[in-house]
């Protein structure tokens, strides 16, 4: 290293950001585990991850998947409604039919409420966990952990004195359906006045539990969470990337009335969400142990505080670090506090440069080493799961091998940024490119607090450190310390490497590397960690960037090699796979195999018959799936009757009444874009409003449960003239005789979210 720095010390200081930046990222990927519970931690006056399994055992009793509207459900709400009994709670039941208008969906939904007692003058926060399941699962993770969850930290509070708050405890019905329970019960006179609401979810059944989601004024209780929690896992990046994503729980509904919220999840082991695999088996008790201390400490907290003056409505800058506490920074900071670090930097570099004397061009490098990192490492995560998919010859680019796909990740961004960065700086001043890094970072600062302010503390907290060590360098140059500036280096790193790289482990536990998004990030946070190790790259004869570049390889290769020879699904990952028997309304019927895009297991294409294809079977979407024609099941049809009809001033207004017979779990009414429709009535209740259809062809609405049997429905439509329609029976599981043909996805494909159906068709016209 030039600048008065030896090359021995330059092979020194490689090593040791090496060795920090290792130890950083074993370190992150152990913080976002769940911590192990020692026996009778939680004693009496704790919460009990154990007493809430107990909880949880008796509420799903057979472990039956129980969607909205179903039998299996409403046995679930009842032992919900007796266990709150049992505690010395007074439950109260909202029961109607509720509708989602982005999704044109409606099912009777049971709302279940309770709360503790206030002083006069209470305010109430609410406590909030849906207990419906989708119907491929039971739903033991989501969310039947959080409703055992809710349910012991009632126990608990029952235990304790009446605070000066009220906490409203909501289990609500129908979120696997669209939100039904949030959006029916939102205006709900005991909710609307509510301070808070605090949601409790889950997107797998293991893994830390993360605050990821706030309300749009939410500072105070980002402050109250930081306050309660011993162990946080959290940061204002994920609240802006789920903000982005086309992703919604309950607490989406409440944001949209004007009410402020956080939402809690864990989400390791992503491939058993929404399968049967979400079962008691499988959930991790330290991820309900953990979910539970947040949400328990954080009703203490509120319970007792004074919600007439919450202090900073806000949301703040945030992360956790390392778990051991939150650090909260008002967004305005951001930019101000960039603007600032960005002219200390010049003035310090400016002082550095008198004494280092390093040159313009080598500035102009170090400036560019970020946004090439930043490119390499995207492009370099983008073309591994390429070469994955191409290896692997399946849309499934990352196989089983969880561990060894980390390491094929992490090795090769890291060795392909740091052989571009290598390219770019060797021979340049090294205090000449580590100003220009920083000088880029800054602007980076900058450039994200205008775009994107939530993301802006990955930039500001290392730009704090980075420009101290700035000023420290130029004080201990000018007084002959030319050897620290390689210490100042390091530790400018290490305030990176803190910041940046936990963040990479949370993404792969969220999001994970088979979603192109979760890779890209991985890649880009990546390299952007690696930049920092460009000022001893630019010494000419490097020995440690030789090492570690065989060491890179190595371990690219020998990972490579054992996530090739992985397979692609196994029995605790395995493949989503749900098939469809589909009975045409002239008889005919095909069995449809939908596995998201993925070919389906050899044994099932080959129990399904010679005569499989790849064809588009639903004539109302363009989307092909493999198909096989079947002897009819001669499954009952769906049916209504037209009870009247009137003209309008602008078509015709239809009164129907739907009939789908027993143990129906849906009905569709498809309905041909010429007959303009405009609305749906439910039962006098509430109304889906439908617009131009754009690109296609028709219209859907979509009744969820047993009670779309005997539903009424009233139709504005503009056509004049007698409109045919399609029903859509839907019922759960596959007719019998198909029977075999499921069993042959076991062990390595399990059914998914709506599991497998049986869909029958009928046209009517109304």
């Amino acid at each position: 290293m030039s600048s008065g720095l030896g090359k021995a010390r330059t092979d020194f200081v490689f090593f040791a950001a090496i060795f920090l930046f290792l130890v950083i990222a074993v370190f992150a990927w152990w913080r976002v585990q769940p911590v192990d519970i020692p026996p009778g931690a939680a004693g009496e006056s704790g919460f009990s991850a154990v007493r809430a399994q107990d909880v949880l055992k008796d509420l799903l009793a057979d472990q039956r998947p129980h969607p909205v509207d179903s039998a299996a459900n409403r046995a679930v709400a009842d032992r919900i409604a007796a266990r709150l009994q049992q505690l010395g709670y007074q439950p109260r039941v909202v029961d109607r039919v509720s509708c989602n208008q982005k999704t044109q969906t409606c099912a009777r939904v049971k709302n279940i409420l309770a709360s503790t007692e206030g002083s006069v003058d209470a305010k109430s926060v609410v406590f909030s966990a849906h207990y419906d399941s989708v119907g491929a699962g039971p739903g033991a993770s989501d969310d039947g952990a959080g409703v055992a969850t809710m349910l012991e930290i009632a126990r608990l509070l029952k235990q304790r004195p009446p605070g000066r708050n009220r906490v409203i405890f909501l289990f609500d019905d129908g979120e696997e359906a669209g939100l039904l329970g949030a959006r029916m019960i939102a205006d709900d006179p005991e909710l609307k006045g509510a301070a808070a609401v605090i949601n409790a979810e889950a997107r797998g059944t293991s893994g830390q539990s993360a605050m990821f989601e706030t309300g749009g004024a939410s500072g105070w209780l980002v402050d109250a969470f930081a306050r309660s929690s011993s162990r946080p896992l959290t940061n204002s990046l994920l609240n802006t990337l789920y903000a982005l994503l086309p992703n919604d729980t309950d607490l989406t509904v409440f944001k949209a009335n004007g009410m402020q919220g956080l939402n809690f999840a864990f989400g390791g082991n992503v491939e058993r969400y929404h399968t049967p695999l979400d079962n008691l088996e499988h959930i991790d008790l330290r991820s309900v142990q953990q979910q539970g201390d947040n949400l328990y400490g954080l009703a203490k907290a509120l319970q007792g505080a004074d919600l007439n003056r919450v202090g900073s409505a806000r949301n703040p800058l945030y992360t956790d670090i390392m778990g051991a506490a939150v650090v909260r920074i008002p967004v305005p900071w951001a930019l101000i506090g960039g603007i600032v670090l960005l002219v200390a930097m010049v003035i310090a570099a400016r002082r550095l440069r008198r004494h280092t004397g390093y040159r313009l061009k080598d500035v102009m490098r170090g400036v560019a080493v970020l946004p090439v990192a930043l490119v390499v490492g995207g492009a370099t995560a983008y073309l591994a799961m390429y070469a994955m998919s191409l290896m692997h010859a399946t849309t499934m680019p990352w196989h089983t091998a969880t561990g060894a796909n980390r390491v094929v990740l992490w090795a090769l961004v890291a060795l392909t940024t740091t052989g571009s960065l290598r390219l770019l700086v060797r021979g340049a001043d090294p205090a000449g490119v580590w100003v220009g890094l920083g000088h880029a970072w800054l602007i980076c600062l900058v450039l994200v607090a205008i775009a994107l302010p939530g993301a802006s503390y990955l930039f500001l907290l290392p730009g704090i450190v980075l420009v101290i060590c700035a000023f420290a360098a130029g004080y201990l140059v000018a007084r002959g310390g030319r050897h620290r500036l390689a210490s100042l280096v390091l530790v400018s790193a290490l305030g990176c490497f803190l910041v940046v790289l936990p963040l990479v482990a949370l993404l792969e536990i969220m999001l994970g590397y088979n979603a192109l998004y979760g890779t890209l990030g991985a890649g880009i946070l990546i390299a952007a960690a690696v930049a920092w190790l460009a000022p001893p790259l630019c010494h000419r004869q490097l020995r440690s960037y030789r090492y570690t570049s065989v060491a890179l390889v190595a371990a690219v290769l020998l990972a490579a090699w054992f996530s090739v020879r992985a397979p692609a699904y196994t029995a605790d990952a395995p493949q989503p796979l749900n098939l469809i028997y589909f009975q045409g309304s002239d008889g005919g019927a095909r069995l449809v195999a939908e596995a998201s895009g993925r070919r389906p297991p050899h044994g099932v294409l080959e129990a399904m018959g010679p005569s499989t294809t790849l064809a588009q079977v639903f004539p109302w979407t363009s989307n092909r799936f493999y198909a096989a024609t079947v002897s009819s099941a001669t499954l009952p049809q769906a049916s209504l009757d037209v009870l009247g009809a009137k003209a309008t001033e602008k078509g015709r207004r239809i009164t129907v009444q739907l009939h789908s017979g027993p143990s129906v779990t849906g009905l569709v009414l498809v309905v041909p874009a010429k007959a303009g429709l405009r609305s749906i009535a439910v039962d006098g209740g509430p109304s889906v409003m439908y617009r131009a259809p754009g690109s296609s062809e028709y219209h859907a609405f979509n009744c969820r449960g047993e009670s779309c049997d005997g539903m009424q429905l009233v139709i504005d439509v503009a056509n004049d003239a007698p409109t045919p329609v399609t029903l859509i029976r839907i019922s759960a599981g596959l007719p019998s005789s198909l029977e075999t043909i499921s069993r042959q996805r076991v062990p390595l494909a399990v059914p998914r979210t709506d599991g497998d159906e049986s869909w029958v068709l009928t046209g009517v016209q109304i």
